[in-house]
């Protein structure tokens, strides 16, 4: 739907989750897979913001953050139990996956990947420490 209002227009023919407008707003990316299955590949797909044919644009590690930009996708793979992550970007034209860069243990946190609007800084959350406290609750019913 528009931000100014009117009707709701269906975009995708199942149910698809995590939609990301394009960079020049021409385009809705999303994933398509199943959450639950594990190692399982996902695929991020597209579709044009005024509805219209779904459009394959390539599969991605599972729970990595993406974030689309002009000419392409950056995809974050989260680093986990102390090893790195890995910033990539897919680029459209070429069809080509490029590492970019090897960060730090922590980086990456799933869903937290932003690119500046004119595409000269990235933004990702560091988790350098995880801590939790165990409380005691008397009386809880």
């Amino acid at each position: 739907m528009l931000a100014e209002g009117g009707a709701a227009v269906r975009l995708t023919k199942e149910g698809r989750y995590d939609p990301k407008e394009s960079a020049d707003g021409t385009r809705v990316f999303y994933v398509a897979g199943d959450q639950e299955k594990k190692n399982y590949t996902e695929q991020i797909w597209s579709v044009p913001t005024d509805g219209g044919d779904e459009r394959y644009e390539t599969a991605m590690t599972t729970y990595a953050s993406w974030a689309p930009a002009k000419g392409g996708i950056y995809f974050l793979d989260g680093a986990v139990s102390g090893s790195p992550g890995h910033l990539s970007f897919f680029n459209f034209a070429a069809r080509h996956f490029q590492k970019l860069a090897e960060l730090d243990p922590g980086a990456g946190f799933p869903g937290d990947l932003g690119i500046s609007p004119d595409g000269r800084a990235i933004f990702y959350s560091q988790m350098d420490e995880i801590t939790a406290d165990i409380m005691l609750v008397e009386g809880f019913r």
